[in-house]
């Protein structure tokens, strides 16, 4: 019954009040058996439109209403029934559902129907005479009163009373008419108010939700159902236990909350909020881990801005003692110091060796560069990386595949700083491999890019390494073998070139880390 629109649902009720009323005044009409059709008629038409199930608005079923009026009314006196001006209900009636022009056109309908019928009864020669059905609800006199066949006086009568029905239907239709125009208006106001709050909270990142006093979810945006996984929460228990929404709420005792918590390994900011004590809450709440993630970069970066500022000062009071220490120990060395004296110095000096590349790393770190960068050959600062590598120790336990690429690869660098780079990655390719371990060294163009990539056979990296690879003082090297800043360093001198260091690496399977500079 509910799914039926009013109209509907007023029709039935109508059938049901004209068989009542014919029942009822069974002694008061000469047959109840029209009416009770007429009922029936009505019934009928009413369940035909609530099939429709509101798909078609239309002006005919008040045209029906009005034509089954009127047979209602002449199987029961006509202008005798005082039910006469129920043709205002229908006229009010298509002006709320359709328009006013609609209900006008009703109105007109009705008041013509009756006209009509009282002309077919009563006119004295009319082209098709219908018969009058005495209504004895009143005094049984008032039969010849209303027929004007017997005194011509009574036409003032039934025109007056057809005035009266015109005045009652057009006003009903013209007043619900002017009220109906003010709901719709005011209705499409709200709708144009409610699209653009919907479209608001459906855009919104933060997860918005309209929590009612007995915790049952009344709203909740996209963005709500997406950060807590559930595609529609309808309520406090639909919520996974560790956002603490239920423990919040009890702690709510202002009009603002305040508090955080983790959910799917996500950071997440909520807010609580109300206007007044036992009213709705409202949950705001936001993914805040890559906020987080930025805050702690952003101190990061801070800290290696000032470890920038220090670095020149700490490696020349770090420098100039340990040189002095070196010379020393050298000294000593040359002299011919004892051999038990000489086996506590060679140590010292490995060590002070290990002190200055820590320092020159810092320095180098530190050393702004930028006036000095040119125009020059990426190859170039290859051949010379590896000229250098083959130099040290490390490179005879390995064998090395760099053939020179044939085509001129021009870049803006600082030489050295490249140079550097590519070195750090050709010691640490070899650090990685096993012994007779195999290092193949690329260079080339793609995507728009001079790209130099370092591959090493060696035992490869897993996603907890890569993670922390260029981080600074970070290194899987033995202890003694590594200060943590060769990639770090790298990838800074890199990033200040306007490029970057990649890595592929895979546990088991080697590693290959590509430098990527603008090409000129």
């Amino acid at each position: 019954m509910d799914r039926f629109p009013w109209p509907v649902r007023i029709r039935w009720t109508a059938a049901a009040a004209m068989a009542v009323t014919a029942a009822l005044g069974a002694d008061l009409v000469p047959s109840v058996l029209p009416l009770l059709a007429v009922a029936a008629g009505v019934a009928a038409y009413a369940w035909a439109v609530g099939r429709l199930e509101g798909r078609v608005a239309s002006v005919l079923p008040f045209c029906l209403d009005a034509l089954a009026l009127t047979a209602f009314l002449h199987f029961s006196g006509d202008a005798e029934n005082p039910l006469r001006f129920a043709y205002a209900f229908a006229a009010a009636g298509a002006s709320v559902t359709l328009s006013m022009r609609a209900g006008l056109a009703i109105a007109t309908l009705g008041t013509g129907l009756f006209i009509l019928l009282v002309g077919l009864t009563w006119w004295p020669n009319p082209p098709i005479r219908l018969g009058h059905y005495h209504l004895a609800l009143f005094d049984p006199s008032l039969h010849a009163f209303f027929d004007p066949r017997r005194s011509p006086h009574e036409w003032n009568y039934i025109l007056a009373q057809a005035f009266r029905l015109s005045v009652v239907t057009f006003g009903s239709a013209l007043g619900f008419g002017a009220l109906a125009r003010r709901v719709r208006a005011r209705e499409e106001e709200l709708k144009v108010q409610h699209a653009r709050m919907r479209l608001l909270l459906e855009v919104l990142p933060e997860g918005g939700v309209l929590i009612a006093p007995d915790a049952t979810f009344m709203l909740a945006n996209p963005s709500a159902r997406s950060l807590i996984g559930v595609p529609e929460p309808k309520g406090l228990g639909d919520l996974p236990a560790h956002l603490r929404l239920r423990e919040a709420l009890t702690r709510l005792s202002g009009p603002v909350l305040d508090f955080e918590t983790k959910h799917g390994g996500r950071s997440m900011k909520h807010t609580l909020a109300r206007s007044s004590e036992g009213g709705p809450v409202v949950w705001v709440f936001r993914d805040t881990t890559d906020e987080r993630r930025m805050t702690a970069e952003l101190m990061h970066r801070s800290k290696i801005a000032d470890l920038g500022l220090l670095a020149a000062g700490i490696a020349h009071e770090i420098g100039n003692p340990l040189s002095s220490m070196a010379a020393t120990l050298e000294m000593m060395e040359l002299k011919g110091a004892p051999p038990e004296t000489l086996d506590g110095i060679r140590p010292l000096l490995r060590h002070i060796d290990r002190i200055s590349q820590v320092v020159q790393d810092v320095r180098s770190f530190a050393r702004p560069s930028a006036d000095r960068r040119g125009r020059v050959d990426a190859n170039a600062l290859v051949e010379d990386a590896l000229r250098i590598f083959r130099l040290h120790e490390r490179s005879r336990h390995v064998t090395l595949d760099a053939p020179r690429g044939a085509e001129l690869l021009p870049v803006d660098a600082v030489p050295d700083q490249i140079v550097q780079i590519i070195l750090n990655l050709l010691i640490n390719a070899a650090d990685a491999c096993p012994r007779e371990g195999r290092i193949e060294v690329r260079s080339g163009v793609a995507n728009g890019e001079v790209q130099i990539s370092v591959a090493d056979d060696g035992a490869g990296m897993d996603e907890e390494t890569r993670r922390h690879l260029f981080a600074p003082f970070y290194t899987t090297k033995e202890p003694g073998k590594g200060t943590g800043l060769g990639l770090f360093v790298s990838e800074s001198i890199a990033r200040a070139h306007g490029g970057r260091v990649e890595v592929d690496s895979e546990k088991g399977r080697g590693s290959c880390f590509t430098l990527c500079l603008p090409r000129v």
